[in-house]
């Protein structure tokens, strides 16, 4: 190994992702950058400066400390495949041992585990949400917010929308496949479809348009996106990075549930840094948490997955997210019956 350049991990962490940036999507990117932050702290603790004294035991004795931790076996996951990308590109630049990406256990994907188990609890998401119409009241974040709340609908769904997609006179959403102009929907033609959205959504929505959305043309397509910055179409990223913010305890609770001083928490103060947050979550546990409200609410579920537009059957494995006790609260509506 006396062969090998010295480099430090955190400096070699650096170039892997300014080396990666650009060439991979931005949710790519972001899921490397916040495991190998992990493992820069950890080598830190173990004495590990260059990434030549990193070792076989170095990556299991991680693979434990993240473990221990407690995270979702999908989290844990990927960030054992975030290493294992990054000590390949390590090799490639012969800053570390030949054939250690290789020793890298990542856990198989194929596993009941890998259903994601990151949730927003109703109560939570309510609490979110009241604090929205106080404080956001029907900015770009509340609109979207709401609507995702309110349809069960995937962020790409909602993004996807155009301004002439939302019906005023019948409160009507029209979901369409776009796929020549850029906005594909995930189940293609069979994606498109009319969803009836409720009166507070409505005039969420309706003062949105009113007096906050920025009206663009998209120049390529003369499209006018439901929902925009001062430039463009809201991208995923953007609201990711807004609804990790607001649903951090601290901003919507005024409270930590991990025993954090918010004056000196990093997710705390520093906005970029809130999807580290344990209790704040992304579209998608947003939207698992849409669908297990409106399952508690007796919405009939083949309704809801035409709604939501997933099938039944996906909809039990990987988006219900409730407790056995609602479960048996739904059943015993209808005890009675028997």
């Amino acid at each position: 190994m006396s062969d090998i350049p010295k480099l430090s991990v955190e400096r070699a962490v650096e170039d892997f992702l300014t080396d990666r940036k650009g060439m991979v999507s931005e949710s790519t990117w972001r899921n490397y950058r916040y495991p190998l932050k992990q493992f820069i702290e950890f080598c830190e603790n173990e004495g590990v400066q260059y990434t030549e004294q990193i070792t076989p035991y170095h990556i299991k004795q991680f693979k434990l400390e993240r473990k221990s931790e407690e995270i979702a076996y999908a989290t844990l996951r990927n960030n054992l495949s975030a290493l294992r990308v990054f000590i390949r590109w390590c090799e490639q630049g012969g800053i570390v041992e030949g054939g250690l990406a290789d020793k890298i256990d990542v856990p198989p994907k194929n596993h009941p585990k890998m259903v994601s188990d990151t949730v927003i609890e109703e109560d939570e998401m309510k609490a979110v949400l009241d604090f929205l119409r106080k404080f956001e009241y029907a900015t770009r974040l509340h609109a979207i917010t709401q609507l995702i709340w309110h349809t069960g609908f995937r962020i790409g769904t909602v993004l996807a929308l155009d301004l002439e997609d939302y019906d005023r006179e019948q409160g009507l959403i029209n979901v369409v496949h776009r796929p020549d102009t850029g906005t594909p929907l995930k189940n293609k033609l069979d994606g498109q479809r009319q969803v009836r959205i409720d009166d507070e959504t409505q005039s969420v929505l309706n003062d949105y348009i009113g007096h906050k959305r920025v009206d663009i043309l998209e120049d390529a397509d003369d499209r006018r996106p439901l929902f925009t910055t001062y430039q463009q179409r809201v991208t995923a990223n953007t609201y990711r990075k807004n609804l990790y913010a607001v649903t951090r305890p601290c901003i919507y609770a005024g409270e930590c549930p991990h025993d954090k001083e918010q004056a000196t928490c990093e997710w705390a103060v520093k906005k970029r840094e809130a999807s580290g947050c344990p209790s704040s979550v992304s579209p998608h546990p947003l939207r698992r948490a849409a669908i297990t409200y409106a399952l508690n609410q007796n919405y009939p579920k083949e309704h809801l997955a035409e709604r939501a537009n997933v099938g039944v059957d996906v909809l039990d494995a990987h988006y219900d997210a409730a407790k056995e006790e609602e479960k048996r609260k739904r059943r015993d509506r209808f005890f009675d019956l028997l």
